[in-house]
């Protein structure tokens, strides 16, 4: 918190004085965030892939599980600023698309379409639930 002191020029009927204000604690502050959002945005973006892994498991196609048990995501940076989900299962393609003879599935669009209107959220929950560790908020 910034500290402010008043001293005044004289006695009671002064017009001057000197006001300093103290900010090395916030600036402190300051510069210990500007490190630590990054990493906490790339937790919120990290977040938002899980959800959507989630989501794309749970709509996926089962036969034998084995498209499913294959769909997940991975972190791109240090801190993170990309993360990817992703299906391995050679045939997903087919799925998500369909062919001349199936109608495409879409299981990994629509986890898409719903988790990505809250990314946002989950970066700004990420980032204001440090700041509020560090008292800035």
């Amino acid at each position: 918190m910034a500290k402010i002191r008043y001293k005044s020029g004289g006695g009671m009927m002064s017009k001057g004085g000197q006001l300093s204000v103290d900010t090395s604690d916030f600036e402190a502050k300051m510069a210990s965030l500007k490190e630590q959002i990054p990493e906490q945005a790339g937790q919120g973006i990290e977040m938002a892939a899980k959800e959507m892994r989630d989501e794309a498991k749970a709509n996926a196609p089962v036969k034998t599980g084995y498209l499913r048990d294959h769909i997940g995501y991975y972190t791109l940076g240090k801190p993170t600023t990309q993360a990817i989900v992703e299906s391995t299962a050679f045939y997903s393609q087919f799925q998500e698309y369909g062919t001349r003879y199936m109608a495409g599935r879409y299981f990994m669009r629509n986890a898409m379409m719903t988790v990505l209107p809250r990314c946002p959220e989950y970066v700004r929950d990420a980032i204001t639930s440090k700041t509020y560790g560090v008292g800035m908020a």
